[in-house]
């Protein structure tokens, strides 16, 4: 850096020998702006300096834009374009990520401060229709489609399977006071999916280069003289090879994040349903009547969706080698099957079948204690056994032996109220709906 043009070998084609004028116009030696862009972190190259090939960089490579030595103006020659490109990656990756934590925390904020009792009172409210018929088969593969789908986009419930009571053979009338009473929760619901549906720079950037390497390779295998069998699997697995990096997994953090502020908001709509279907249970006073049935159906679906989206939580922080929210899924899966089971006994008691139906869910409910007690033990020893450090005892004993104990105390509240003739649950409380409020303010 201490030269001058005067002594450069301009014919010359070694690094220190060829110029590159900036933007700002100030003038270095290619081997001078490689090592302030650290060019090589980006490229593979031999022992004596031959470049061969794209390298991938590792998480944080380029943090910041390089700068030019003399002014700090922005080093735009193209030569550097595969760093700069990364800098804004990463720049516009820490805006997503800070804008997306924000928004968690206030949806939150958003979740507890719902009136709860206020939303049971008005969706019991609702008026009861004098008839009502039996669901379709279609639109139940409508419903399994939706819910397919947002699995595969690993994202929670679609709202219209909540919102749409039409979707599940209720009338008009229903639909219309349903979306009325819980317009707020549905508000909030659709802002939690969208955050769950956000992606994040480097994602985007990576499905749009992998997308056409896709294209790529799939021409040239049909461009061969003997394509094969499954020309797409092979072009794919050619162009995952081809970029030479596994797809980025950092916004996968605040998507399961999201899935579980969704389960929360299930919770309060199936405490709901339940009330409704208490409601119901007075006015018909028959087991078997068609709008009974209807809302059991759709309160089944409401705790059963909250089992499958636990359990997509869970294997996306498996995936993605998250290990400390790995136990924290493991505490929302096992609490998502308290919620279930606690909810087919209700609705077992609305239908006027819990006398027949207990022994079965004292039994159902007792080896699910035992499961749930199991799974987090064994989540806990198996982190310890890949992981020791010094605070890991203590991460463990927060984030899973803590709340295990609490969701078994809970388990052994549902077994005892299984033991007596009648079943009641209660809905969740404003201090059960707070305690959501420190998961997701640590994320800050």
């Amino acid at each position: 850096m201490n030269n001058t043009i005067a002594d450069l070998d301009l014919d010359s084609d070694e690094l220190d020998s060829i110029l590159i004028r900036l933007s700002c116009g100030h003038i270095f030696t290619a081997e001078t702006l490689d090592g302030i862009c650290e060019l090589r972190k980006f490229y593979s190259s031999t022992p004596d300096g031959i470049w061969t090939g794209l390298s991938p960089p590792s998480a944080g490579s380029a943090p910041v834009l390089p700068t030019c030595p003399t002014c700090r103006g922005t080093i735009t020659a193209r030569r550097y374009g595969r760093v700069c490109k990364r800098a804004n990656l990463d720049l516009l990756e820490r805006t997503v990520a800070t804008k997306t934590s924000k928004d968690l925390n206030e949806l939150g904020r958003r979740v507890t401060g719902l009136d709860v009792q206020g939303l049971l009172d008005s969706v019991c409210a609702i008026s009861i229709p004098e008839e009502a018929k039996a669901l379709e088969p279609q639109e139940k593969k409508k419903i399994q489609k939706l819910r397919e789908a947002n699995t595969k986009k690993e994202l929670p419930l679609d709202s219209k399977c909540l919102r749409r009571l039409n979707m599940h053979g209720m009338l008009r009338n229903e639909n219309q006071e349903w979306g009325q009473s819980l317009k707020e929760l549905f508000d909030i619901y659709d802002a939690v999916s969208a955050v769950a549906a956000t992606r994040s720079a480097h994602a985007t950037a990576y499905d749009a280069a992998i997308s056409m390497l896709y294209d790529q390779e799939l021409r040239r295998v049909y461009a061969g003289p003997r394509p094969p069998p499954h020309p797409e699997e092979v072009a794919f697995a050619l162009a995952k090879r081809l970029i030479g990096t596994d797809p980025p997994n950092a916004d996968k953090r605040f998507r399961v994040e999201a899935i579980w502020l969704s389960m929360e908001l299930r919770y309060i709509l199936g405490g709901a349903t339940l009330a409704r279907l208490e409601t119901l249970k007075r006015h018909t006073g028959n087991g078997n009547d068609q709008c009974l049935t209807l809302w059991s159906d759709f309160t089944d679906l409401v705790f059963e969706s909250c089992v499958d989206d636990a359990q997509l939580a869970a294997k996306i922080t498996t995936d993605t080698g998250a290990a400390v929210q790995s136990l924290e899924a493991t505490m929302k899966t096992c609490r998502a099957i308290l919620e279930f089971t606690k909810a087919k006994c209700s609705i077992s008691e609305a239908r006027g079948r819990f006398n027949e139906e207990r022994e079965h869910w004292l039994s159902v409910a007792k080896r699910l204690k035992a499961d749930a007690e199991a799974h987090g033990r064994e989540a806990g020893q198996d982190l310890f056994r890949k992981q020791r450090s010094g605070g890991l005892c203590q991460v463990i004993s927060e984030k899973l032996m803590i709340p295990l104990s609490s969701l078994l105390g809970k388990w052994d509240e549902l077994i005892t109220s299984l033991s007596r003739t009648t079943f009641q649950s209660a809905p969740p409380s404003r201090e059960e709906l707070a305690a959501i409020i420190k998961v997701f303010g640590d994320s800050e």
